[in-house]
């Protein structure tokens, strides 16, 4: 749509160069006329139409509060489910109370002592076999070799 006005950039007047004083007072009337002095101390007012936006907000706050304290008092109980762990967590093991009398910590120390004598034993047996494996795989080449 074409303009009902010609306007060419070279033809508007240009301003003259002002001194920095004169800048100066431009800029203090400015700043001056955009302060209201009988609103000072308040801060930024918005309206009343914020204000009840605000107020509304604060008493979500509150309500959701006092919600999220009755939650923390009364978990929801549903019947015939249990608590589950997180998906790839290993399952809960039953650890043994540690004991408190002295029969009970000498059973006890009798166990491990049995169970550390077993496993030795089976170390030992697994590095004969271990030892052992080059001889039987040097059999076991030279009756291939050697039909009888």
């Amino acid at each position: 749509m074409p303009r009902s006005y010609s306007f060419d950039h070279f033809q508007v007047p240009k301003t003259l160069p002002q001194s920095r004083s004169e800048r100066r007072q431009d800029k203090a009337h400015l700043s001056g006329s955009r302060t209201r002095p009988e609103h000072e101390g308040e801060g930024i007012h918005y309206g009343r139409s914020h204000a009840e936006t605000e107020e509304l907000f604060q008493e979500h706050q509150l309500d959701a509060r006092r919600a999220g304290a009755s939650r923390q008092r009364k978990a929801p109980v549903v019947p015939g489910r249990r608590p589950t762990a997180p998906i790839g967590a290993l399952p809960a093991t039953r650890e043994a109370a540690p004991p408190t009398r002295f029969p009970e910590l000498a059973e006890e120390a009798g166990r491990n002592l049995r169970s550390l004598r077993s496993s030795l034993s089976d170390a030992v047996r697994a590095a004969g076999r271990l030892v052992t494996l080059p001889l039987t795989g040097l059999r076991l080449a030279a009756r291939r070799l050697r039909p009888a």
